[in-house]
């Protein structure tokens, strides 16, 4: 083989080595799967997500979320009806969360990012599965205050790598967190007469004359005793 042919052979080696080398980068960027979303189907499917479990640390269930005729509920809390803004809110931003950046793919390294597995006693972070017509997925949601709240680490529960994704989360820790905290919402027109009876026994009543009327009177008031000022009540 003369020195022109080596050459030739050489060159050619050199053009498939970095052939090779840039398939190789390209894949790497594939498999990262920065830029791309995290949940890509959850867009599609959010008008059909109809359970949520959300499990903290120890594996013990913080709340199980459920949408029926009536619209969400707490089923630890008797069936009590669920913070919808928080269901939405979070969903939302997962259906949009992008991968910003592919974290570790080690265990051991889990807890720095608080996306460890929720069965460890020690586990800060919290997993959420959400299943809904033919969509399922388990995150286990790590620091949600990356980058002043703006992004977050997750895990997916069947997947060693973790990620930094653009989402602004706030999942509750404790059940109350799920829990809709409005008692009563009835607009003031419709109120015309309330009623408190104190632990001993004294009572208060107030009403409207009229619906548009924008004081309440409080009635029976003591001998000798007036209001403050008239729109006290």
């Amino acid at each position: 083989m003369n020195s022109r042919r080596l050459l030739v052979l050489g060159v050619a080696v050199l053009v498939l080595a970095g052939i090779a080398a840039f398939l190789s980068r390209e894949q790497a960027a594939d498999d990262s799967g920065e830029g791309g979303l995290l949940l890509p189907d959850l867009e599609a499917a959010l008008n059909e997500i109809d359970h949520l479990t959300v499990t903290g640390r120890g594996a013990a269930i913080v709340a199980t979320l459920k949408r029926g005729p009536s619209g969400w509920t707490v089923t630890e809390a008797s069936d009590y009806p669920a913070d919808i803004g928080m269901i939405r809110r979070n969903l939302l931003a997962l259906s949009n969360a992008k991968i910003v950046e592919p974290k570790t793919a080690l265990p051991e390294f889990y807890d720095r990012l608080g996306v460890e597995d929720v069965a460890s006693d020690a586990a800060t972070g919290l997993q959420l599965d959400i299943v809904g017509g033919d969509f399922a997925a388990s995150l286990i949601i790590g620091q949600t205050d990356v980058s002043g709240g703006n992004m977050a680490y997750v895990r997916r529960v069947d997947d060693a790598r973790s990620y930094m994704i653009s989402a602004t989360l706030d999942p509750a820790d404790s059940l109350q967190g799920w829990v809709d905290q409005a008692l009563v919402d009835i607009g003031s027109k419709d109120i015309e007469r309330v009623r408190i009876e104190h632990p001993d026994g004294e009572i208060l009543v107030i009403e409207k004359t009229e619906p548009d009327a924008t004081d309440f009177i409080v009635l029976d008031i003591p001998e000798g005793r007036e209001l403050t000022y008239a729109g006290a009540a």
